[in-house]
């Protein structure tokens, strides 16, 4: 929606709103974003639980706040999600709602790339919104403001409204301080764009 395009703040609302247009009402839908440690399930097991409760929208956001705090690429990353699948969150989560006859998908809102910066662009408010791989203008004029040696390229994509025109940094670049090294999204490259959508089944022991 273009009044919501800059936020994540209507998740809530826009993920009730689907499922009421679907047939259920309002109390048989569940919303949770900011999952990430252990001692939270117990609250979230009283809320999925519920007679009412027919289907259950949870956000873990611990992966996302790793990738942003990464300082030593990929593998720094890869270490860190180990860590934390170590505590048992995950595997509590998905047994939690598979006992409560849950049928489970597993997805993403989008991937990650290694970038290396090539510099950040000082505009001040010129840029709505100051991404590492991409940035947003609200005219074509402005978007041209951008310097030529940063090697940014316009692509339009149907869908957006008229006045959100994304920037992106070319592969493997990222608009930030010239050649520090992160883990970023946003632009267009396979990663950034492909994302997982997995049905999780559990088989009981027959024994």
């Amino acid at each position: 929606m273009a009044s919501s395009i800059e936020t994540t703040s209507q998740e809530a609302s826009l993920w009730a709103r689907f499922w009421q247009d679907n047939g259920l009402r309002k109390s048989e839908v569940f919303y949770q974003k900011s999952l990430k440690r252990t001692e939270q399930l117990p609250e979230l097991e009283a809320a999925i639980s519920r007679p009412t409760t027919k289907v259950a929208g949870i956000v873990i956001d611990m992966i996302d706040e790793i990738v942003h705090g990464a300082m030593l690429g990929k593998r720094g990353i890869t270490g860190q999600i180990g860590a934390w699948c170590d505590t048992g969150f995950v595997e509590t989560l998905l047994l939690l709602l598979a006992e409560h006859d849950y049928k489970i998908y597993l997805t993403a809102d989008h991937g990650n790339v290694e970038a290396k910066g090539i510099g950040r662009l000082s505009q001040g408010v010129i840029s709505e919104i100051r991404g590492e791989r991409v940035r947003t203008y609200r005219s074509e004029a402005l978007a041209a403001s951008v310097p030529a040696e940063f090697g940014a390229f316009r692509f339009d994509i149907p869908g957006l409204p008229p006045d959100f025109l994304p920037l992106y940094a070319r592969t493997g670049e990222a608009f930030v301080p010239k050649d520090d090294q992160i883990v970023a999204h946003g632009g267009l490259s396979v990663e950034e764009l492909v994302v997982p959508f997995v049905k999780i089944n559990f088989t009981r022991d027959a024994s």
